[in-house]
């Protein structure tokens, strides 16, 4: 679903004459996959946005995932 927002997205090409880094609104997604019914709502939220910065500060326009499955 996030790869598929991004590209509708990228299809739009609707203009960001504010933008020093694209002359086109782009997107960054972060998601947190986890076992259903497991751990509090807003840890997992907590992780969807440290995936997003993550995203943001590896270039912008792109998905990164955490598993939180993974984690301690």
């Amino acid at each position: 679903m996030a790869e598929q927002l991004q590209k509708v997205v990228c299809a739009i090409k609707l203009p960001h004459p504010d933008s020093n880094i694209s002359q086109f609104v782009t997107i960054s997604i972060g998601v947190a996959c986890c076992i259903p019914h497991h751990g509090e709502p807003i840890k997992l939220l907590d992780l969807a946005d440290k995936a997003l910065y993550r995203a943001k500060t590896l270039g912008r326009n792109r998905i990164e995932v955490i598993d939180a499955t993974k984690l301690k």
